[in-house]
């Protein structure tokens, strides 16, 4: 074999080579793209589903779940006391005044009871709020508009039973 045909076949392989780990580098670039996109995509789902304030889940659910006989029994007490409760709202502004009007059962204003309204926006609820019966009678602001969950415990102090009442109260903003 002569020189020339040696060194052609030689250029030609060493090309073909050069040409080979070209695609192979271009094709595992390729691959390896792909895979830190999905790295990417997986980081930002983790932190946008840790930072959104409105997935969140009711504070003390678990507990309330397992103590679901009590509740039941809570309930019970509430229908025996015949009370009940109507949320009165009137508009300022962006939100709302909210008042609690409880009534015993013949409609006469509940004076001698004591306790608190939890409430928590329906897009919020990893951010309840907690007022005194006090507040809830004479007025309290809420400044975002929707549906509120509205929890009222109280103590009926002249026959020891409790009340429990849950509304869903919706918020309009003021016009």
């Amino acid at each position: 074999m002569e020189r020339s045909e040696l060194s052609k076949g030689t250029t030609q392989q060493g090309s073909e080579t050069l040409a080979s780990r070209r695609a192979g580098w271009f094709w595992g670039s390729i691959v390896v793209a792909f895979l830190a996109g999905q790295i990417l995509i997986g980081v930002a789902a983790f932190v946008l589903a840790n930072n959104d304030p409105t997935v969140a889940v009711v504070p003390g659910y678990h507990e309330r779940a397992s103590l679901w006989d009590n509740s039941a029994e809570l309930r019970q007490q509430s229908r025996e006391l015949g009370w009940t409760v109507k949320y009165e709202q009137s508009s300022a502004g962006q939100g709302s005044t909210l008042r609690c009007r409880l009534a015993d059962a013949k409609g006469a204003s509940v004076t001698d009871a004591s306790g608190q309204l939890t409430l928590f926006h329906h897009a919020r609820a990893n951010a309840p709020i907690v007022v005194s019966l006090k507040d809830a009678t004479n007025g309290f602001d809420l400044r975002q508009v929707g549906l509120w969950q509205v929890e009222i415990l109280l103590d009926a102090k002249h026959d020891g039973l409790h009340f429990f009442d849950s509304q869903v109260v919706n918020i309009r903003g003021g016009s």
